[in-house]
């Protein structure tokens, strides 16, 4: 009878100290899930060249958009970005080193009105591929 409380309360504190032990493991995830959710942050989703084109308004929220640098102006900081038939041309905005003409990049950023009724990207980073 003796052994059998002995083995009881054994297997109780074994419990109790693993389940310590993963409510002490997973709180700094749950931390950091929590920090994420309560912030602001975007994550950009991928458009094309055609979509931002066609309806540049619709994104004034941080995007990605994936093409082909057509064309530099470094006096503006300007690039272009086309798509491989390249028959569209996207201005970007970049402060950054600007990457080749024939480069496919990845460019993040926003749509922004520039003068008249055009629009111009600009972008935050942009990554060759």
């Amino acid at each position: 009878m003796e052994i059998k409380k002995i083995l009881i309360g054994a297997i109780g504190v074994s419990l109790l100290t693993v389940i310590a032990g993963l409510i002490y493991i997973t709180k700094p995830a749950r931390k950091m899930s929590n920090q994420l959710r309560n912030t602001d942050i975007k994550i950009p989703e991928i458009v094309s060249i055609d979509e931002v084109i066609r309806h540049p308004e619709k994104f004034n929220y941080p995007i990605a958009v994936v093409g082909i640098v057509t064309e530099i102006d470094k006096l503006k900081s300007i690039f272009y970005l086309g798509c491989e038939d390249v028959c569209i041309v996207l201005p970007v905005k970049y402060k950054g080193e600007m990457p080749e003409v024939g480069s496919n990049v990845t460019i993040r950023g926003e749509v922004k009105k520039a003068e008249g009724e055009k629009y111009i990207f600009k972008a935050q980073e942009v990554k060759t591929k």
